[in-house]
């Protein structure tokens, strides 16, 4: 695990939650690209989002292809021609992201059929086989 202390770890993700939440529904704006590279940490354990450059109206409906590929939401590779949501993209990444602190990697390269654990997770929903499966979360069943 990347980080080994579950009570930072929790704090870590429910400020970055808090974030999302505030920056949608207060300052009405979606980041486009939630990553681990866009997240400040003060020595204090106070979180902060960065790098605003995809930002875009909350409320806006996405029709081109935003932020960095292993975040993505699945929806916003067919955004030109199905355009998606801004806010649930950045739900998605949080998944992403709390994943990746959780257990060190991301849960699949692109969120495209393509990707073997992305379309094991589409063809398989709410299974728990996953976890067994993924190299980094495999150990977890030993």
């Amino acid at each position: 695990m990347l980080l080994d202390d579950l009570s930072l770890l929790k704090s870590i993700f429910v400020q970055l939650a808090r974030a999302v939440g505030s920056l949608h529904n207060e300052a009405g704006y979606a980041h486009m690209d939630i990553k681990l590279e866009n997240i400040l940490i003060s020595n204090e354990g106070h979180v902060k989002l960065c790098d605003f450059g995809f930002s875009t109206y909350a409320t806006n409906s996405i029709s081109k292809i935003l932020g960095t590929q292993s975040y993505m939401a699945p929806e916003i590779y067919n955004s030109r021609t199905s355009p998606c949501n801004a806010k649930m993209t950045d739900v998605f990444s949080l998944g992403v992201l709390f994943f990746i602190l959780a257990f060190g990697a991301p849960p699949f390269h692109s969120a495209q059929m393509n990707d073997q654990y992305f379309k094991f997770m589409r063809m398989r929903p709410g299974s728990l086989d996953f976890f067994k499966f993924h190299p980094h979360t495999k150990t977890l069943y030993k």
